[in-house]
């Protein structure tokens, strides 16, 4: 949700599997990342969840099946295999291996 982000402290609060919460660091490349979607990328809506679907209704997704679609999608698009994790879990395996 856009108000999980605390710009000040660099922060967003993630929502996992059974209500568990965790407050995250913000990188400065991700949070300029963000900012470029607010600004530019991200379609016009009253939602308050910071991705929204990009055809209409602008609405957030159903589920997380659908940004594991959409990891597989993007994986697909640019030639990557042989990963033992394809979809949504991808960016939890790769933080968690950044934070070695």
């Amino acid at each position: 949700m856009l108000d999980d982000i605390d710009w000040r402290a660099s922060e967003m609060l993630v929502r996992a599997k059974g209500r568990q919460r965790a407050r995250m660091p913000i990188p400065s490349d991700v949070g300029a990342a963000i900012v470029a979607y607010l600004g530019s990328g991200r379609p016009k809506s009253s939602r308050r969840r910071l991705f929204v679907r990009t055809l209409p209704p602008h609405i957030g997704f159903a589920s997380g099946c659908a940004i594991t679609m959409i990891a597989k999608a993007a994986l697909d698009r640019v030639g990557i295999e042989g990963c033992a994790h394809r979809g949504g879990h991808i960016f939890r395996h790769s933080l968690a291996t950044e934070l070695r």
